[in-house]
């Protein structure tokens, strides 16, 4: 399947569905006059995991270019339940009634996702070294007059060790 096809089939179910969400409210001020034709992808939350945070930084270097300034917005909202959510806005169709090529580029990723839960493994993996090192830190009473970098050498033998 052609990503174009790819593309027809989210639009379709993507376009204006944030106006069918339980307890949204886009608010003025925020949303374009056009809004029926946008949709809002949410990437992650307070409590999102790591991979979560990994895609969501890696979908806003391609979504957050200069070249999608017209038909991208970040969004974030206060969630009940998460304490607040952040995504983006992304115009679906144009004037015109064409795919806009910012919802192309989502496409894109969500087709990537389908087939894989990470869009960078080594951003993933470099957020669970460093969470590892600051878990590593928050455990011990070692940091009075430790070396710094102790976190990564005791890593390094954990790592290295049965």
């Amino acid at each position: 399947m052609d990503i174009r096809d790819h593309a027809e089939d989210y639009a379709r179910e993507m376009a204006g569905a944030w106006q069918n969400l339980a307890n949204f409210h886009w608010y003025s001020d925020d949303r374009p006059e056009d809004a029926e034709k946008w949709c809002i992808y949410n990437t992650h939350h307070r409590d999102s995991c790591l991979a979560a945070e990994s895609n969501a930084a890696c979908i806003a270097k391609t979504l957050g270019a200069e070249k999608f300034a017209d038909d991208v917005q970040v969004h974030s909202a206060g969630h009940w339940a998460v304490g607040w959510i952040e995504g983006f806005a992304v115009r679906v169709y144009d004037a015109s009634g064409a795919i806009t090529p910012a919802f192309l580029e989502l496409t894109e990723i969500l087709c990537a996702l389908e087939g894989y839960p990470l869009l960078d493994e080594c951003d993933h993996s470099q957020r669970e070294y460093d969470a590892c090192l600051k878990s590593i830190g928050q455990r011990s009473s070692l940091t009075l007059n430790a070396p710094e970098g102790w976190e990564s050498e005791v890593f390094g033998y954990l790592w290295n060790s049965d």
